[in-house]
């Protein structure tokens, strides 16, 4: 479909005020200064959407949405700049029109699997008998496809898995799951509710809970490449599941309270910390987060992570920087070629594993195992010698620890012996967060352990968590017996 697109590019100086550069601008858009802020405002058509879109230089540059409270993609036809001192006083906006999208309409929904009490209870007693806790509810479980939206605002559809406890018209309320690192499609939780992070939420559905676990963009059925570690649609695609599965609920006159936790693990924590930014900064007033625990996550992108892909030395996880440096190439379009970055012969064998439709051991297997064995020199040099170079801006945009202050209890778990995700991460989020004023708890589940360890001690504990968030009574009024 043809996209109309409307480009303003607004070079903005602050010189004792806010001034122009001399550059065009259609008739339709106005700037008005509104003390140390700018509006915008633009003639809208009817049911357009628009995305407004800023960046800091126009060469060698990136784009990315306008910051502040408002939701991207808006109906509205005007914006204004949230005040921020320490931000550069030049920015260059353009704005997008983007096909509307009704976020979190249900589009298909396929029964997937059923567990009885006794099915449920014998996988949980093999797989984590530590968990210490008894099913009394079977549990249904649905594959959905539902409408969300793009990085930049279009219309899409993505795919997830919808876990209901049986016969229980009041759930205790609902826990969304954010999944680790994959990167073959068909490993999508929607796919087989049999896979270890899919019982998590069947699990959590047969503790008495609605549990939503999402593919994520470009993964499942959704199409298009995946924007791995990408904040925006990583928090946006779990949002819109949760209204589906609301929806979803009423429809099946099943009515949860209205208490939401949040978790993950790797992958998954950081997009469980961006989900809990985002409906804190933008949603606050259609969820109730009761508590929320990231699990090992990337969450300093552009420091701790940073300087782990950068690093001369030899890398313990490749995979990962060479999936970051794909997802942020087709979100924010780093270069205009592959080419550009990428050594012979990676430029030409490497993409061709990214699609979706290869396994991590495949690409792997012809990897290296430092970046300057696989990036051209100059552009790692350039990388490493530019803090505002594309790349780098683009990791800052994906950072979780900054810029914001929790409002619901946070908890994070992490392995201090972590070579794939470093714990640095967790430290550099804690002391993040201590500097506006919030005291986010950090526990290593099993000291000097490495990623893989931490995986299912930090999710036992994290769930023990969230039963202490529950009234007194829990059991006789759930059916739940929690033993430890």
């Amino acid at each position: 479909m043809k996209k109309n697109w409307i480009m303003a590019l607004l070079g903005l100086l602050m010189v004792s005020g806010w001034t122009l550069n001399a550059q065009p601008l259609p008739a339709a858009l106005e700037i008005l200064k509104t003390g140390d802020q700018i509006k915008l405002t633009w003639e809208g058509a009817p049911e357009a959407a628009y995305t407004l879109q800023v960046t800091e230089r126009l060469q060698n540059n990136i784009w990315v949405n306008a910051p502040g409270s408002t939701v991207w993609p808006t109906h509205d036809t005007q914006w204004t700049s949230p005040f921020d001192p320490a931000a550069s006083s030049q920015k260059f906006y353009r704005l997008e029109q983007v096909e509307p999208s009704n976020r979190g309409a249900l589009l298909s929904i396929t029964p997937a699997a059923t567990y009885s009490k006794f099915l449920l209870q014998l996988l949980v007693d093999q797989m984590a008998p530590e968990l210490g806790v008894t099913f009394r509810y079977g549990v249904e479980t649905y594959k959905v496809s539902y409408e969300t939206i793009t990085p930049r605002g279009d219309k899409t559809l993505a795919t997830g898995l919808i876990c209901l406890p049986a016969k229980c018209s009041s759930p205790l309320g609902v826990i969304s799951v954010q999944h680790g690192t994959i990167v073959l499609k068909s490993d999508a939780p929607s796919y087989s509710s049999d896979s270890s992070e899919a019982l998590i939420s069947v699990v959590c559905a047969g503790m008495g809970y609605v549990s939503v676990i999402g593919d994520y963009l470009g993964l499942g059925d959704s199409p298009g490449f995946h924007p791995y570690c990408h904040a925006g649609s990583e928090a946006t695609a779990a949002i819109d599941l949760l209204r589906t599965a609301k929806g979803f609920c009423a429809d099946k006159e099943i009515f949860p309270s209205e208490r939401l936790f949040l978790i993950g693990y790797s992958q998954g924590g950081h997009a469980t910390m961006a989900l809990q930014r985002e409906i804190e900064t933008r949603y606050a007033k259609e969820f109730n987060i009761v508590a929320s625990a990231p699990l090992a996550g990337p969450y300093d992108l552009s420091g701790t992570m940073a300087e782990d892909f950068l690093s001369p030395n030899p890398m313990s996880a490749m995979g990962y920087f060479v999936y970051i440096m794909a997802a942020y190439q087709h979100v924010y379009n780093l270069v205009d070629s592959p080419d550009e970055f990428l050594l012979p012969p990676y430029n030409e064998t490497l993409p061709p594993l990214l699609d979706g439709m290869h396994s991590a051991d495949e690409i792997d297997a012809i990897l290296p195992e430092r970046v300057d064995q696989i990036l051209r020199p100059e552009y790692l040099a350039a990388v490493q010698n530019d803090p505002n170079h594309p790349l780098r801006v683009a990791l800052r945009e994906n950072d979780t620890c900054r810029g914001w202050v929790p409002q619901a209890p946070m908890r994070l778990w992490h392995c201090s012996g972590d070579h794939d995700v470093p714990f640095q991460n967790s430290l550099v989020a804690v002391e993040e967060f201590r500097k506006v004023g919030v005291e986010v708890p950090l526990t290593d589940p099993v000291p000097g352990g490495d990623h893989g360890d931490g995986a299912f001690p930090s999710l036992i504990q994290a769930f023990q968590w969230f039963m202490t968030f529950e009234p007194v009574g829990l059991v006789a009024k759930t059916d739940l017996i929690w033993t430890n």
